[in-house]
């Protein structure tokens, strides 16, 4: 295996896309990232939905706007809340044990 991509969804209306990576470096700027977002939007279960959404880290934003994805134009619609902590916590109450 050398990509992965992740969609949580409701498969009515909203779909989450979580994860899409590649586990190689070698496999990266070779069209694979683009291959397997086109496979995620061309799946049988994915299709009539309403919202799509993701949070992107080291990837571009600009790499996602090729797939139709954009910033939140209205203040207030898009809200997220992130425990940056949350690892570091489960790892201190996982050496108590």
């Amino acid at each position: 295996m050398i990509g992965y991509a992740r969609v949580v969804t409701d498969f009515a209306a909203f779909a989450y896309i979580g994860d899409v990576f590649l586990l190689d470096d070698r496999a990266r700027g070779r069209g694979l990232g683009s291959w397997l977002m086109d496979c995620v939007f061309a799946h049988p279960d994915l299709q009539g939905l309403r919202r799509w959404m993701l949070m992107c880290g080291e990837r571009p934003v600009d790499w996602y706007r090729r797939y139709g994805f954009v910033e939140p134009g209205r203040p207030g619609f898009a809200l997220h809340r992130t425990d940056r902590e949350i690892y570091q916590r489960a790892g201190r109450a996982d050496g108590e044990r």
